[in-house]
């Protein structure tokens, strides 16, 4: 089996891209026996946009974490991160 992706559109006024990911599946002897490609659009959301979000949604506490480890987001290094926050119960 064999995944590959690759960005189609990238539209940055409205902070969209569009990827296609293909799969491909080849028997024993490696022939092709089956292929399957599908777009998926994603939003792409600011670090600041996010934490602005929760706020406003009631939470407190917002800390960003680089990957699952519990260390600060690397720019240029982590993938992904992770956002904690935890709802204010005094509204």
């Amino acid at each position: 089996m064999e995944l590959n992706s690759r960005t189609l559109e990238f539209d940055p006024l409205n902070q969209t891209t569009i990827r296609e990911i293909q799969v491909r599946h080849y028997a024993d002897n490696a022939e092709l026996i089956a292929e399957e490609a599908y777009p998926i659009m994603i939003n792409i959301y600011f670090k600041a946009e996010i934490e602005l979000l929760l706020q406003t949604a009631g939470f407190v506490d917002i800390a960003v974490i680089g990957s699952l480890e519990e260390r600060p987001a690397q720019p240029w290094q982590d993938e992904r991160i992770v956002f904690t926050a935890r709802k204010d119960n005094q509204e």
